[in-house]
Order: structure tokens, then sequence, then C-alpha cells
């Protein structure tokens, strides 16, 4: 699970923009990016005992993800805002799409959308899972 493609699902659900049809130009945009920057500096932040180097390593990550958001960001731009679903199907696709477990679906739906009850967060979940 990339928290960046969690976020920017997020994002695109509640502007009602549909994730999946642009899930390969997503990867091609954050791939290499994230391969060769934001992957290696994660490692060796991982790596390293807490100190002040650990903590410069942590900023330059959380930098590689900002830039990583940008990049999602400016793509977007070509995408188009959905009139056929409501924001939370839209979201809940996204969700979906982003790859985040089925059991943390709610969770996230509630955050996002948070004037609907359980109940409807709920039913709407069973109907794209299942």
């Amino acid at each position: 699970m990339r928290v960046n493609w969690l976020l920017f699902a997020m994002w695109l659900g509640l502007e009602n923009i549909v994730m999946e049809p642009h899930l390969n130009a997503i990867a091609e945009t954050t791939r290499t990016w994230h391969e060769q920057i934001v992957s290696p500096l994660r490692q060796i932040r991982k790596h390293l005992p807490k100190h002040s180097l650990r903590t410069n390593v942590q900023q330059a990550e959380l930098q590689a993800e900002q830039i990583e958001q940008a990049l999602l960001f400016d793509l977007a731009s070509n995408f188009h805002i959905s009139t056929s679903n409501t924001p939370i199907d839209t979201l809940i696709a996204n969700l979906i799409a982003s790859g985040l477990p089925e059991r943390h679906l709610s969770l996230c739906i509630r955050v996002c959308l948070p004037d609907y009850s359980d109940s409807q967060i709920q039913a709407q979940i069973s109907q794209h899972c299942n």
C-alpha cells in the first residue's frame, strides 16, 4: 500500500474523479521516482539508529513524497469529473483501486464523508464488494 496513492485516491474521490481508468498513467508517472528516490530513502532511514542523520534522511524522504504528490496532482489536471457516480461511489471505487484492504474502507470513507451514517457507508461498501 503506497500512502501517496491512497491520499490521491481519496482526493480524486472527493473531486468525483474515477481513478481506475488512469491507473496505468498513475503508475508510470510515479514508478521511477518512487523506486529510485522514495523507496531507497525509506530503506536508509529504517536502518539508521535514531539520531540527527536519521532525522535528516526522514526529512528528505518526506520531501521526496511531496514531489511524488505534485507529480500526481499535475497528472490529475487531465482527468475528468464523473457525472454518473455519486461521490461515495467514486470514493469507494478509488479506494479499492488504490489497493486499500476492504476492512479499512469504512474508516477512510467516514473520514472523507462525515455526513454519511455508518449504515449508509456499509450499504455502499456492500454494493461494491459483493
